[in-house]
């Protein structure tokens, strides 16, 4: 909450909610007569904050409950980049452990099982030995109670992040970033939702970004359009740099 201070100046304000209570931020919207509600975390947006916000004839940016599903299901977000020619991990879906742990028994390690919702950053799972997998699938069904778990190939590279802000059609590019998200030094350990961040990434050349823009996000965005659920606000790709070319680890919202 922004309140002006003199002529220039304004200072922000906590506001004791939850950003899950939806309708309680809704009526904090409409009782102080806010004007723009941006909308950073995934939560409210996958809860559809946007759509009932919009409902209300209240502005606000940010992705509604459809287009919130790139973050929402990994799945969903294959399927996109599916149907959009868009480059990422070869992957498969399971619905019970007992599919999943069929399914790896000839597979050879490294693999990575994802959660398929919402996991503040901490549903992946990079396994190195087969033995990390076999203990991966489990705990991501229980622990995330997971109804789908996302089982892929293991993208070596470097990992790069590339945001823009979209109107669902026109689209403006942000500096790029890299995250660190394993928890131990050297790039070890469980991962987070993240444990710093550098801004420019030196991980992209300007020509990678360009290609970034045209090759995966333009076709997302007019694919999302298509399907009659145009993505509006911030888009971030998560990336991998690798030495066969740039592929879209998730998209978050």
């Amino acid at each position: 909450r922004a309140e002006r201070i003199g002529r220039n100046f304004k200072t922000g304000k906590n506001i004791q909610i939850p950003v899950s209570e939806v309708a309680q931020l809704k009526q904090f919207v409409l009782e102080n007569k806010i004007d723009l509600t941006i909308v950073g975390p995934e939560d409210p947006l996958v809860r559809g904050i946007v759509d009932d916000f919009r409902a209300e004839g209240l502005r606000i940016f940010g992705p509604n409950k459809a287009a919130a599903l790139l973050e929402g299901s990994k799945e969903f977000a294959k399927e996109i980049m599916g149907a959009a020619g868009v480059p990422t991990a070869n992957y498969a879906t399971f619905y019970n452990k007992d599919d999943a742990l069929n399914y790896i028994r000839d597979k050879e390690a490294p693999l990575v099982v994802k959660a398929d919702g919402l996991a503040a950053g901490k549903g992946v799972y990079v396994c190195m030995t087969k033995k990390e997998v076999e203990e991966a699938i489990p705990e991501t069904f229980d622990r995330f109670c997971s109804k789908k778990v996302i089982i892929e190939e293991f993208l070596q590279g470097v990992e790069a992040s590339y945001i823009v802000a979209t109107d669902g059609k026109r689209i403006i590019p942000f500096p790029s970033s890299h995250d660190y998200k394993r928890i131990n030094d050297n790039n070890e350990g469980l991962n987070t939702g993240g444990m710093g961040t550098v801004s420019p990434t030196p991980h992209l050349t300007k020509e990678q970004e360009d290609w970034t823009l045209n090759n995966i996000i333009r076709p997302v965005v007019d694919e999302m359009r298509k399907r009659g659920t145009p993505y509006t606000g911030f888009l971030y790709a998560g990336l991998m740099v690798t030495n066969n070319g740039i592929k879209v680890l998730e998209f978050n919202a």
